[in-house]
């Protein structure tokens, strides 16, 4: 039930320690761009450690290490209708709850099961068909994720 304020530019220490965040710039508040994801490396093979949060697993880069937080930017994130054929090796349907500007860009909110947000422009997601309640393939590469 307590509230702590942390300002700090150890991004690692705020990954792990933090439930939200807040960016300033020129001491101006700036939404995060990014899906901070909490949870636990499953298990590690040569290609891949696998990180579970929620009832997900991602594929990430193969690193050892304790790490409690998984970091996806929001323009890594790739939307579809239907699962593309590609080397990205995360791949999660989902459902549109939420698209709102952001700048000249849109923000897309898909629930996937857990909340990912992503950038695209408003030309591709009328293409794709990109709304609130249509259906939404996310994908990304292994390497878009960042252990913490």
């Amino acid at each position: 039930g307590t509230t702590v304020i942390m300002s700090t530019h150890n991004m690692e220490l705020a990954y792990r320690m933090c439930d939200r965040l807040l960016k300033l710039d020129a001491g101006m508040p700036e939404e995060v761009q990014e899906n901070i994801l909490k949870g636990t490396i499953e298990t590690i093979d040569d290609q891949f450690a696998y990180f579970r949060t929620g009832d997900i697993l991602l594929r990430c880069p193969a690193r050892q290490g304790d790490f409690a937080v998984a970091v996806l930017p929001w323009d890594e994130l790739i939307l579809s209708r239907q699962p593309l054929e590609s080397s990205a090796r995360n791949q999660l349907s989902g459902v549109v709850t939420e698209v709102r500007p952001f700048g000249s860009l849109l923000v897309a909110v898909v629930d996937c099961g857990l909340p990912l947000r992503a950038l695209i422009t408003a030309a591709a997601a009328a293409e794709v068909g990109v709304a609130p309640g249509a259906a939404c393939v996310v994908t990304f590469k292994a390497s878009a994720v960042r252990l913490y």
